[in-house]
């Protein structure tokens, strides 16, 4: 058998499902507590199973050099894009951590959607190892508060919420300024789902969908931020 795993983002919700806690109980509940040296987690349960063991995105619990790390949690194949794990990235969507020196241009230029790279990197691990049995962690960085989306993804949306009301002061904030933020907000709900059936219709290309055990979760819901909730 072979098992999927989506979830985004909230650092506390990552530690219930690696751990298997319940929320009440785990330790970490923002960015700066990692995962401790005795934490059993489902990459480590997975890995003695005999299941090869791959993140791709956002780990968010450990730094390279702490006892999170994902390396040291029986994780085989690891590819990020998180201020948690070295190299360090400093943006949301336009900047990676594959390799830095690919990248380093890639906030400026803008020529890769971090997100796109997880979904083609997802695909290349399920097509390489679609003859043993793998889990994949593959938490994508979409859709957040760094309202920020590919205009192809955008577009369809920009006369959908009439005049919308601009997100945040240009440069002077953490997160860019976005002066369509709720079409942005639903580029990038659109094109985490094209992507997310692009793995599925995989699946089922290379006859694994029967034996594969898909899931797909959220975070923290809704937030009253960036001019786009609610829909």
């Amino acid at each position: 058998n072979t098992t999927l795993l989506w979830q985004h983002g909230l650092f506390s919700l990552a530690k219930v499902l690696i751990t298997g806690q319940h929320v009440g109980r785990i330790r970490i509940r923002g960015a700066g507590a990692y995962l401790l040296d005795e934490d059993i987690t489902l990459t480590e349960v997975m890995k003695q199973a005999g299941y090869l063991t791959g993140c791709i995105g956002k780990w968010g619990l450990g730094r390279a050099d702490s006892a999170g790390a994902p390396w040291k949690h029986c994780v085989d194949h690891f590819s990020a894009s998180s201020a948690s794990v070295e190299p360090i990235v400093t943006t949301q969507t336009y900047c990676i951590a594959m390799t830095s020196e690919t990248f380093s241009n890639n906030p400026s230029k803008r020529t890769d959607y971090c997100k796109d790279l997880f979904t083609k990197e997802a695909l290349t691990f399920i097509k390489e190892h679609k003859k043993q049995s793998f889990f994949l962690f593959l938490p994508y960085t979409i859709p957040h508060v760094d309202l920020d989306v590919p205009e192809d993804s955008k577009a369809p949306y920009k006369e959908r919420f009439g005049k919308e009301t601009p997100y945040g002061k240009p440069k002077a904030q953490h997160y860019r300024h976005e002066t369509h933020p709720r079409a942005t907000f639903a580029g990038m709900v659109s094109r985490l789902d094209r992507d997310v059936g692009q793995i599925v219709a995989l699946l089922k290309e290379l006859k694994l969908d029967e034996q594969t055990l898909v899931i797909f979760t959220s975070d923290n819901g809704g937030m009253l931020s960036g001019n786009c909730w609610p829909l």
